[in-house]
């Protein structure tokens, strides 16, 4: 299997991850978290996207923030919000 194939179902699953603990913090009564609960869900995404790089270093930071987009976005999509893309400059 290529390994642009393992990253791309390594993204899935890490998606898929988020995907399910944001919804179940939503099914509890609500998508608000407390600053150390998002923090922690980050911190779990962002060592699944290192996984998929082979933990190879340099890349910690953007790791952290793909995982933070990720997380957010996953929990907007859940509360039917969807904002404007940013465009880096």
């Amino acid at each position: 299997m290529s390994d642009l194939k393992v990253v791309g179902q390594k993204e899935k699953a890490l998606s898929k991850h988020a995907k399910a603990e944001v919804g179940a913090k939503a099914r509890g009564g609500g998508n608000r978290r407390s600053p150390e609960e998002l923090q922690q869900t980050i911190m779990v995404a962002a060592y699944y996207l290192s996984e998929c790089r082979n933990f190879s270093p340099g890349h910690e930071l953007d790791d952290w923030l793909n995982a933070e987009a990720q997380v957010l976005a996953e929990m907007e999509d859940l509360n039917g919000f969807r904002p404007e893309p940013v465009a880096r400059t």
